[in-house]
């Protein structure tokens, strides 16, 4: 199910790179997306309730509240830059086809995040917190749940370079990629991180059981 929505995702970004699109290409390309946002911001609250219950009943559980911590703050920077691009953009409803125009345009990402020859402070602080982020929980993670460690890497794939060795992660997931594309990009990556999140708690309960 996740690998088929990472899938999604991709195939949209390949298909998009370029400037805005007609109304036509848009309806066909974007409404897998827009039902891929729909179901994601669905799960995700249904996610957090859950994830909200399960740390509320630990009483010995520094490093589950310090995990739940850290995705709670990642989750809530990933929302606040989708509501930038959404306010860039000035679009009303993303899930309304007659803001095309805008939905299909690369330029709100572009205009966040690089600047001629390197990237804004928007993009510098997105690739300092992806990185905290998928260190720190990481290090909350043991030796033996080498299951869970290759779920986090393959969250946040920050190791994309090009063939000059230089690394190009933020340019290959955000440079000339319609708006709908990356909501849908960042919004599964909140779902991604919930979801690691519920296996690492549940590791840790069926260790103590």
């Amino acid at each position: 199910m996740k690998n088929l929505i990472l899938y999604t995702v991709c195939l949209f970004f390949i298909s998009c790179k370029n400037d805005t699109l007609s109304i036509e290409e848009f309806e066909i390309t974007s409404f897998t997306n827009m039902q891929l946002i729909v179901r994601f911001d669905i799960h995700n609250e249904i996610l957090n309730k859950e994830l909200d219950n399960k740390i509320s009943g630990l009483i010995d559980s520094t490093k589950e509240k310090m995990f739940h911590n850290l995705t709670k703050e990642h989750y809530s920077y990933l929302e606040s830059i989708i509501d930038t691009l959404i306010n860039m953009s000035k679009v009303d409803d993303i899930l309304d086809s007659k803001n095309y125009k805008q939905l299909s345009s690369v330029k709100f990402s572009n205009e966040l995040f690089f600047t001629s020859d390197g990237y804004t402070k928007y993009g510098e602080t997105f690739i300092t917190k992806t990185n905290h982020f998928k260190k720190s929980i990481l290090q909350l993670t043991n030796e033996e749940e080498g299951e869970l460690k290759t779920k986090i890497y393959q969250l946040i794939v920050n190791s994309v370079t090009n063939y000059n060795g230089d690394e190009i992660f933020l340019e290959y997931f955000f440079k000339d990629i319609p708006l709908i594309g990356i909501i849908t990009y960042l919004k599964s990556i909140q779902n991604s991180a919930l979801l690691i999140e519920i296996d690492y708690l549940n590791s840790k309960t069926s260790g103590n059981t």
